[in-house]
């Protein structure tokens, strides 16, 4: 039996405003995106969907206000279709 779909290793690689560097793994090829919630307006905002299959992911994001609190979360989905998401992790750039 296949094991489940599932993501690993989700971590900040480095942030310094208005830019940070996330990355994750996961046991099967899939595609990468973040879904990012700025803590103190409530504005959620997603990147552009990455869809090389890979079982590495980065995902770099820009714009970040120093100073300002996010919450980030990393979203793979694979070649069926199915979605895996990481516990959403605090970011202050």
């Amino acid at each position: 039996m296949e094991p489940d779909f599932a993501l690993s290793d989700f971590k900040i690689a480095s942030v310094a405003a208005p830019n940070a560097e996330i990355t994750w793994s996961t046991n099967f090829p899939s595609s990468s995106q973040i879904y990012i919630v700025n803590v103190f307006t409530g504005e959620e905002m997603y990147t552009a969907v990455d869809s090389e299959m890979v079982t590495s992911h980065k995902a770099v994001l820009s714009g970040l206000i120093h100073g300002l609190q996010y919450q980030v979360q990393a979203i793979s989905v694979d070649a069926k279709g199915k979605e895996v998401r990481s516990p959403a992790m605090m970011l202050l750039p």
